[in-house]
């Protein structure tokens, strides 16, 4: 079994538990600017967990997984650059951090 196997039984079963949970609810606010907002984030991680199975169909897992997880150095410095994050006292330690996940990852992309 792979990981295309169960994508699609994944994503049904998560409609089903969320839909019954909002049926449930006395106030449904389903439809509202947060949830649009939420249900784009959604779309945008299935996005990213397609784009990662392909990855790993194309390049082995281990330099999938690694590239996979190159988001957070994007998405930390998007959070600086974009939304004006301030790290503070820990902006020494931030970079640090984003040098040792990339260093990490060029070295697994080495040994591959």
């Amino acid at each position: 079994m792979n990981g295309w196997d169960m994508l699609l039984p994944q994503a049904i079963a998560m409609w089903l538990v969320i839909s019954g949970i909002v049926s449930r609810v006395r106030d449904n606010h389903m439809w509202r600017v947060k949830s649009w907002q939420n249900i784009i984030t959604g779309f945008c991680f299935g996005i990213a967990n397609l784009t990662m199975l392909l990855s790993n169909e194309l390049n082995g897992v281990s330099i999938g997984y690694t590239l996979s997880q190159m988001n957070v150095v994007v998405s930390t410095i998007g959070g600086i650059v974009i939304l004006h994050e301030h790290a503070g006292e820990r902006h020494c330690k931030l970079i640090t951090g984003l040098l040792l996940i990339i260093g990490g990852a060029i070295f697994i992309g080495l040994t591959k």
